[in-house]
């Protein structure tokens, strides 16, 4: 999986192989990520699968929205 996005220090969108998005959640899984990075599957706590591009805008939107101490770790 390839990195999108990172959207805070615990959540990234990603791109897999077959081109679909998700958003993925971990402890510190977004930290210094960048476009193109690879994101190691295994730190992957939570896959939150959008059913289309216009709610993985509106996840993209409120993830980055939520303060990171809501967030379940």
């Amino acid at each position: 999986m390839k990195v999108v996005k990172a959207l805070n220090n615990n959540m990234v969108l990603v791109r897999d192989k077959d081109g679909n998005e998700s958003i993925c959640q971990g402890k510190g899984i977004g930290f210094q990520k960048k476009t193109g990075d690879s994101l190691e599957e295994d730190r992957i706590e939570r896959r939150f699968i959008p059913e289309n591009a216009s709610e993985s805008r509106h996840f993209q939107e409120l993830f980055t929205e939520i303060q990171e101490s809501i967030l379940p770790s």
